[in-house]
């Protein structure tokens, strides 16, 4: 606009228009209910030790210092994960628990020179909550003149940094007398080795590598423990103080589904209270539209 009018002349001056334009902002919040690999309680609420009631999560790499990475047998992680790499900005976490005492984090290590074949079975021995994984480091590489061997040495890290190293360890011994050196000297882990008939001992030399161990998934499950309880907070039920989430999924019902040798179940739309009588077999996406 002219600063001053004092003088004759022509001026211009620009007017905002009456309607300005709409300015399009993000008003969806997600919540996923399943089944997660782990659950770091120092990462998460400290008011939820056991990481089963809905918390609030940015983006992936928060997503795995809470709860951890992908486990076989647990859809919702790669749910998660395809959340965010389309643009979802917030959404609540609820990891599922069967209600039963918790299992440690556990490990099945591949064969080096057959992937499909189990090598060792390892297990934490105490579900504390912390980080655990194993590292194979392969046998020192023979030099010349001398003879080679299978030695390998097993690392274990507790939240990264390594609490144990069991060294000499060959599958040259029989499988049984290999599996009770390493319990003997193990005060982190213990590991079980499956007889297998018809492979050498040479093939069940363990991949080298270090893998995280994971929480198992439950052998069996009550389709329901999904649904879990408004008063606790947990399963669906447990965002119904979560005003602001307006689209639920349960990746884990085809999980449940298979576990309980049935059909996959969906929580009808618009049922915040889950029962049996509002279970349908179905696909695992949750609308929870607010009109």
């Amino acid at each position: 606009m002219a600063a001053s009018y004092a003088t004759p002349g022509v001026y211009i001056e620009e007017q905002q228009s009456g309607s300005m334009p709409i300015q399009g902002v993000g008003t969806s919040v997600a919540a996923f209910v399943g089944f997660t690999q782990a659950y770091h309680p120092e990462q998460g609420d400290p008011d939820d030790p056991q990481g089963i009631k809905p918390q609030l999560v940015t983006s992936w790499p928060q997503y795995e210092r809470t709860y951890g990475g992908f486990v076989a047998g647990a859809m919702l992680p790669y749910a998660v994960r395809g959340f965010f790499e389309n643009g979802g900005g917030a959404c609540y976490i609820v990891r599922a628990s069967a209600g039963g005492p918790s299992q440690p984090a556990m490990l099945e290590l591949p064969a080096a020179s057959r992937p499909d074949l189990p090598s060792l079975t390892v297990r934490a021995v105490e579900d504390d909550g912390a980080r655990y994984e194993v590292e194979v480091v392969a046998p020192i590489p023979p030099t010349d003149g001398q003879a080679g061997n299978d030695e390998f040495t097993l690392r274990v890290y507790r939240n990264g940094e390594v609490a144990e190293e069991l060294t000499g360890l060959s599958f040259s011994k029989a499988p049984r007398t290999l599996e009770r050196s390493i319990n003997e000297q193990a005060t982190q882990i213990r590991v079980e080795i499956q007889s297998v008939a018809g492979v050498a001992l040479a093939d069940r030399l363990p991949a080298v590598g270090r893998f995280p161990l994971a929480e198992p998934v439950p052998q069996t499950m009550d389709p329901l423990i999904l649904a879990g309880s408004e008063a606790e907070r947990t399963g669906y039920q447990g965002l119904a103080i979560a005003d602001s989430v307006t689209i639920v999924a349960i990746p884990d019902l085809i999980t449940v589904g298979d576990l309980a040798g049935s059909p996959p179940v969906q929580v009808l739309p618009g049922s915040p209270m889950p029962t049996s009588s509002r279970l349908r077999p179905s696909g695992s996406g949750i609308g929870r539209g607010r009109h």
